[in-house]
């Protein structure tokens, strides 16, 4: 027999509360009473549940001890949760089938003194937690995930007060600075920071506190080890004091002192290498200024003789004093390209847009004037425009169109070529001949000083040009590159 609310007003209430109701009698669990949001929960209609026993909601592992508990109550009056305030967390059955969690909590009724329903019933008053269970399992889960990532991080992870003490400290604590993280909660980081570093860290702390909410502040300090050595730490460290989980500051450091020592000595290095360069520049041009006096007299003297007293010379003297003239000569050129060489080390960059097309059309006219029998086509691209020193791209383009015009010398129609690709995305600028070319296995020598692929009784040359080029394309961050065949022609290739 079903049982009704027994007035109006308990009745809206039965309807509309939103937790499910359920009344089922003590003795065999048959359902009296199953409001709509019992329905929502469980899936049966009040027609059906009517028709069930409350062992139909108990899922198979739990109704041995859903039957006891209840044998219990009816011999006793009392049963393990029956009465109490306790409210249960317990896996639940759907009409599908499908096991849910819900809360509830149970109590003895007594529905109607004196009819046929008087008795002995039990309440339920049941929550579906199924979701808020899912979402705490995948919080516990991903918390569990957070831990272990903490617990095994290289980083060092650190949490503080707002007055700088340690809260908590990951156990890579005994790697980087040799202390367990016990040794260290409750101690300050003001006791390890550096004294030098002190004033600096305590700026970035109060950096880190003047932020609302997450404030990330980079840090970086010297710390001391347990064994009395400093050891350089670097990271970031966030503002949480608003975060009620946390209630701190977040620091997440990084061991950088093998960083920092290969720094120093790097930098060292530089300048023990800038200082050595500027000594070896100095003493370049030193030297090359220094011997364009005594070598332009005898040159001079030797072009007098033979002018003079040629009249005086036999033949073999007249040879002697010509190959003195031309060494002198020769001579004279390879100081004048160290000079250059030098001057293009020592001259301050001024980057500006650069047009190359016009510089290159420039030179070329040049070329051209100084030799005007020559039947050579300069294909310049049109649009050829670079960042940097306009005086040290000019002597770039001079050096690499004056070498395309020397080897292309035996050609009866010759073209030289300037243009730009693509090349590791970047612009790569190219001068490009159709001359004598070269041996790849010796391009890696084409860049050095003095270095020649070519006799100077083949081509006329000091072998400091393409060392020049080399040199002003490094001072402007890029690169440079050949490529050629012998009979074939070259390519020279250049990035800034």
């Amino acid at each position: 027999m079903s049982v009704r609310p027994r007035d109006v007003g308990i009745g809206k209430l039965f309807e509309r509360v939103r937790d499910a109701v359920v009344v089922a009698e003590a003795g065999t669990g048959r359902i009296v009473l199953w409001n709509p949001a019992a329905t929502e929960i469980f899936g049966y209609s009040p027609a059906e549940a009517l028709e069930l026993r409350v062992e139909a909601l108990v899922p198979d592992h739990l109704k041995a001890r859903h039957r006891a508990g209840m044998s219990r109550y009816l011999e006793t009056g009392r049963g393990d949760y029956i009465g109490s305030r306790a409210v249960l967390d317990l896996p639940a059955l759907r009409k599908t089938g499908e096991e849910i969690h819900v809360e509830l909590t149970l109590s003895p009724v007594d529905l109607v003194h004196g009819s046929e329903s008087e008795g002995r019933f039990v309440l339920a008053i049941v929550r579906d937690v199924t979701e808020r269970k899912r979402m705490e399992e995948a919080l516990r889960e991903s918390e569990g995930r957070f831990r272990a990532l903490i617990q095994n991080a290289l980083d060092l992870v650190m949490v503080t007060e707002a007055d700088g003490a340690i809260r908590y400290i990951s156990p890579s604590s005994e790697r980087v600075l040799g202390y367990s993280p016990q040794e260290m909660l409750g101690t300050n980081t003001a006791d390890y920071v550096h004294p030098d570093d002190l004033e600096k860290a305590f700026a970035e702390f109060a950096e880190v506190l003047s932020g609302p909410g997450v404030h990330p502040v980079a840090v970086e300090t010297r710390v001391r080890h347990k064994d009395g050595s400093w050891r350089w730490l670097e990271g970031i460290a966030n503002n949480m004091l608003g975060d009620p989980s946390i209630k701190g500051v977040v620091f997440n450091h990084r061991d950088v002192t093998d960083r920092k020592q290969a720094e120093r000595e790097l930098a060292q290095r530089a300048a023990e290498l800038a200082i050595a360069n500027a000594e070896l520049e100095q003493f370049a041009y030193s030297i090359s200024h220094d011997l364009r006096a005594p070598l332009r007299s005898v040159t001079s003297f030797s072009q007098i003789l033979l002018e003079d007293y040629a009249d005086e010379l036999d033949e073999e003297g007249k040879d002697y004093l010509e190959r003195v003239a031309t060494a002198g000569q020769r001579m004279v050129h390879m100081v004048e390209g160290l000079l250059n060489l030098s001057r293009v080390m020592r001259v301050e960059m001024h980057r500006e847009t650069v047009d190359l097309r016009a510089l290159a059309g420039s030179i070329a006219q040049g070329l051209k004037q100084s030799d005007p029998e020559r039947r050579v086509e300069f294909a310049i691209d049109g649009d050829l425009v670079a960042e940097g020193d306009r005086w040290l791209l000019r002597t770039v383009l001079e050096n690499l169109l004056d070498n395309a015009w020397k080897f292309t010398g035996e050609q009866p129609r010759a073209r030289i070529e300037l243009g730009v690709v693509e090349h590791e995305g970047v612009p790569a600028y190219f001068v490009r001949d159709d001359g004598a070319g070269f041996d790849m296995a010796y391009a890696d020598k084409l860049f050095g000083v003095f270095q020649r692929l070519h006799g100077a009784d083949e081509f006329e040359g000091t072998g400091i040009g393409l060392a020049t080029v080399a040199r002003i394309v490094r001072r402007h961050g890029g690169r440079v590159w050949a490529e050629g065949k012998v009979g074939r022609g070259a390519t020279f290739y250049f990035t800034l």
